[in-house]
Formats: C-alpha cells, structure tokens, sequence
C-alpha cells in the first residue's frame, strides 16, 4: 500500500481502518508476512489507528528543522 486517504467530511467513519485492513489482507494472501507503514507524525488519527492494529515506531525520518526566527548563513563561494 502506498497512501490510504478518506475525504474529510467522511473521517471518522472507520474508513481509514477498513482500507487499511483490505489492504494488509491483500498483501498477507500473496504471502507478505510483514508491513511497513510510512505516516507522518502530525497525523495524530492515522498514528492512533496504525498503533491500534499493532503497529509501533519502527524509525523517524527528519527531513528538515529549522527553528522560527533563526537565520541561516550563506556558504561561501566555492568558486
């Protein structure tokens, strides 16, 4: 599975979990015995869900921070 998304006027519903689940069946009936999800940490529901079906934190990905307010220097010419 790549992406799992529900229209928000339908969150809530159970839909989420549904796709998830038919998902994961698919994949396990063609013998894939393990899973790997990607969420991003701000989607709270999406976390809540996949830690309800058994998932946990398996690494974190930090593609950028930066702090509000903080400029960033130049780098030199390297000419």
């Amino acid at each position: 599975m790549y992406v799992v998304g529900v229209e928000p006027t339908f969150a809530g519903r159970g839909l989420g979990r549904t796709l998830t689940l038919i998902g994961l069946h698919h994949l396990r009936d063609r013998g894939l015995a393990t899973a790997m999800l990607y969420v991003d940490d701000t989607n709270r529901p999406a976390v809540r869900l996949y830690e309800g079906l058994g998932f946990s934190r398996y690494s974190c990905d930090i593609s950028y921070l930066r702090k509000p307010g903080v400029q960033i220097e130049s780098r030199p010419d390297r000419s």
